[in-house]
């Protein structure tokens, strides 16, 4: 795999607002030899996302939030429950951002972090990079509703019991990819991360800066 390569030949922008879009004449090689010659791709640029699931492990419970989805419209209802998530402002510590993020759109403060995983959501034609983290939070923190104005944000914000969370996610009331992800892996890593942090779970005045 490691030998593969690939030339860029010509790159275009055509779109430069939120998203950036530029349009790519590319050739790769193939994995039985030779090469792909001169093939067109367009390709979505966005800042780096940091992605992040508040969970209080006293009270075994995590924060949802709900919010309007442009991408979702085609869907019965397209306010979605996700969890946090926000772009990365130019050399912006990926902790601070996350940190950040958790309290503008749910009202808790992060008092530790853990990494999940680091991944591309769409790689066929998004460069989108996501660093996803599991926050500890008191959940008695968390606002009915949050979200910045200047950024017509409109967020409903609900803890729910973990136990809880399968049957959501069966019956496919959550359908964001991040949060299935991260959701997926506190289930299967809960025992752990309790142990890891109950310990410091009585400080409240622990907080990320």
């Amino acid at each position: 795999m490691s030998k593969m390569k690939w030339t860029l030949h010509q790159q275009t922008r055509v779109y430069d607002g939120h998203f950036k879009v530029d349009k790519l004449q590319l050739s790769h090689d193939k994995f039985a030899g030779g090469s792909c010659d001169y093939v067109q791709r367009e390709l979505v640029h966005r800042a780096n996302t940091v992605a992040v699931l508040p969970y209080d492990p006293v009270q075994d419970k995590v924060i949802i939030i709900e919010q309007f989805r442009v991408g979702a419209i085609h869907l019965t209802t397209p306010w979605l429950q996700e969890i946090v998530a926000g772009l990365q402002e130019q050399d912006e510590d990926p902790v601070h951002t996350a940190a950040r993020e958790c309290l503008e759109e749910t009202g808790c403060q992060v008092m530790e972090l853990m990494p999940i995983s680091q991944f591309y959501t769409s790689p066929g034609g998004l460069a989108e990079w996501v660093q996803l983290y599991v926050a500890r939070v008191c959940v008695d923190d968390h606002k009915a509703y949050a979200g910045l104005q200047q950024e017509s944000e409109d967020i409903r914000v609900c803890a729910v019991e973990l136990d809880d969370i399968p049957e959501l996610l069966a019956k496919g009331k959550i359908c964001s990819a991040i949060a299935i992800i991260s959701l997926q892996w506190l289930l299967a890593n809960k025992q752990s991360l309790q142990q890891c942090w109950m310990a410091t779970a009585g400080s409240p005045d622990q907080r990320l800066k």
